[in-house]
């Protein structure tokens, strides 16, 4: 390898601060919640849907397309900076789980909202099929010594037919299907073990002999549209519809030109978006939670029910906004407790 990066991690919660990524990150957890406000809480368009609705079935699927990159653009940052792990840094990954978890647990408990069970204890400690991201991404986060090695230590030619080889055989048998229980369409450690050295070859070997950020909208572009035609395609042809798959090639794509296009921005260090970017995390723990996630669903139905249009549009993303507020605010006691806990283990 001619050259090497060595930049500290700037994954979920730890390392410098880019104020360009970091809006990035800020982007991609807005995505997080359109994407449950979209097929997630309102429902997938089916043919019928599009027979005899086609412009609020395209609507549906155009802001699919917008927002089901969210999850790969957070391990591709990952990949972009290499994690460099510490006992310390994951040690405050689990404690913002574990304690905004367990504190939205007592809160729903006083409040009367839910009452002490084994499986409110087992959400608690990230034990349930909606934590599927914490657990892939602690594999990552331990993996990650492995994969730098491996980045840094290969020549391109190797680098570049294990990606090769990787994405063909997520592509071809990383499906739903029987063929993809290793890859889970995604939703597993070995995809986001592609996605993170996707990025670093990238970050090696591209971003400075190359100029390839200026393609990045049009790459997202053109994977947002593909997926919204691919989409009705598969719809009105019967073909089954992993095309938002996060192991799909166009969602792929489409994070890679978000990551892209993000990086070719030039924006001064920004307190309050480093400040908003710090808590960005807690909006996917919150929300996603099974104590707040009915009331989230309920108030996008609501408003999708009762109105149309450029208005149904305008509430729900104030309604997202709103959301992404409230997270932040609930995990600034957490940022300080860390902080002092931190300062005596340090």
């Amino acid at each position: 390898m001619t050259e090497t990066y060595k930049t500290e991690i700037s994954s979920i919660t730890t390392g410098p601060r880019q104020s360009n990524i970091e809006l990035l990150r800020i982007f991609a957890m807005l995505l997080v919640l359109i994407v449950h406000a979209t097929f997630f809480t309102t429902g997938a368009p089916n043919i019928n849907d599009f027979a005899t609705s086609p412009v609020s079935s395209f609507t549906k699927a155009f802001f699919q397309s917008i927002s089901i990159v969210c999850v790969n653009v957070f391990i591709l940052i990952s990949g972009w900076f290499g994690i460099r792990p510490s006992v310390k840094g994951f040690c405050n990954f689990l404690f913002q789980c574990f304690f905004l978890l367990i504190s939205l647990y007592a809160v729903s408990m006083l409040m009367g909202w839910s009452t002490l069970s084994f499986n409110g204890v087992k959400e608690c400690l990230c034990m349930t099929t909606r934590s599927w991201f914490i657990c892939a991404y602690a594999g990552l986060y331990i993996l990650s010594p492995t994969l730098n090695a491996f980045a840094e230590k290969s020549t391109k030619q190797q680098f570049k037919v294990m990606l090769v080889s990787f994405f063909i055989l997520q592509t071809f048998w990383g499906g739903s299907g029987s063929s993809g229980r290793f890859f889970l369409s995604g939703y597993s450690t070995i995809s986001f073990i592609g996605l993170y050295l996707l990025a670093r070859y990238i970050r090696i070997y591209t971003s400075d002999g190359i100029r390839i950020n200026k393609y990045g909208i049009w790459i997202y572009i053109i994977s947002v549209i593909g997926c919204t035609v691919g989409y009705y395609v598969c719809i009105t042809n019967g073909i089954p519809k992993d095309i938002y798959a996060y192991s799909s090639p166009l969602v792929i794509t489409g994070a890679l030109g978000l990551l892209l296009f993000f990086n070719g921005l030039h924006i001064k260090p920004n307190r309050y978006i480093n400040f908003v970017a710090k808590s960005s995390f807690a909006v996917y723990l919150l929300h996603l939670n099974s104590n707040t996630l009915p009331f989230f669903q309920n108030c996008i139905l609501r408003i999708y029910t009762s109105t149309s249009g450029i208005k149904c549009l305008a509430l729900i993303f104030i309604f997202l906004i709103t959301v992404y507020i409230a997270c932040i605010i609930f995990d600034q006691p957490r940022k300080w407790l860390w902080n002092l806990i931190s300062k005596k283990i340090a």
